[in-house]
This record gives C-alpha cells, sequence and structure tokens, in this order.
C-alpha cells in the first residue's frame, strides 16, 4: 500500500490529485465532526428542557417540589446521562399555598468540543460552559382544605 503511495507521488500524473485531496479533506471532516457534538449538545439541551417542563407541572399540582420528587429529577437525568456533580437544580420547596410563584431553573457544566482549522490541520478545543434551561415559573394550583 506504501509503495502504490509513494510510486503515485513519484508519478507526475497522479501526484497532484493526491496532494489536493489531502490538503481539502481536513475542509471535509471540519463540518462533519462539528455537526457530531453540536446536535450532542442540543440533545442534552431538549433532555433537560422537558425534565424542567415536567417538574414545573408536578410543582404546580403539588405546591412546590418535594424531596421525592427533587430526587426522582436527579435520578431522571443521571440515568440520561448527566453528572450528577454538574447539577444544579434551584427550585420552590413544597409546601407553597395556591396562588403563589413556583420557579425551577436547571444548569448542567459541560465541556464544550469544537474543532477548528489552523495551518497544522483540525485542533480540537475544549471550553468549559454552563447549559441553563430556566427559571421556569408559574403559579401553584394546590389547594388544601
Amino acid at each position: 500500500m506504501m509503495i502504490e503511495m509513494f510510486n503515485l507521488l513519484r508519478n507526475r500524473r497522479g501526484s497532484s490529485e493526491i496532494i489536493a485531496i489531502l490538503l481539502i479533506l481536513p475542509l471535509f471532516l471540519l463540518p462533519l465532526w462539528d455537526g457530531f457534538y453540536i446536535f450532542q449538545e442540543i440533545h442534552k439541551y431538549d433532555i433537560i428542557k422537558q425534565a424542567a417542563r415536567q417538574a414545573i407541572l408536578r410543582m404546580e399540582s403539588q405546591g412546590g417540589l418535594t424531596t421525592a420528587d427533587h430526587g426522582d429529577l436527579v435520578l431522571y437525568l443521571t440515568e440520561k446521562g448527566f453528572i450528577e456533580d454538574d447539577l444544579t437544580i434551584d427550585y420552590t420547596p413544597y409546601p407553597v399555598e395556591y396562588g403563589e410563584d413556583v420557579i425551577i431553573s436547571i444548569s448542567y457544566n459541560y465541556t464544550r468540543t469544537r474543532f477548528s482549522l489552523t495551518l497544522t490541520g483540525l485542533d480540537r478545543i475544549e471550553e468549559a460552559e454552563v447549559m441553563t434551561c430556566g427559571p421556569l415559573k408559574s403559579t401553584s394550583k394546590h389547594y388544601e382544605r
């Protein structure tokens, strides 16, 4: 295989095509790799948003987020691949009177990965970011007689 590549590079007809492919290849790979990591981030944000929506509905009906519901929320997010130490959940605790506000906000610390095209090829850039959903605000519908 290597001998054939070497012969093609020595051959004046085949060398320009191979060099052109090697120069253009990083340009084709950059959107693919970046798109993969962007899709992962969008998917994780969607999971957090759906979990926050379900939690705010529970909070409306029960008058705040109970400790059991908080544990269920953390368990659900860890089952979906989130790291528990990187999750921050700010919420209105149970009990809340009828008509008062219930609020939830979920933040997740993660490493954002992007690729950049440089003179040496593709460079992987990792930055610490915070993904935040909320604060979602609603009114408590819980009424005790």
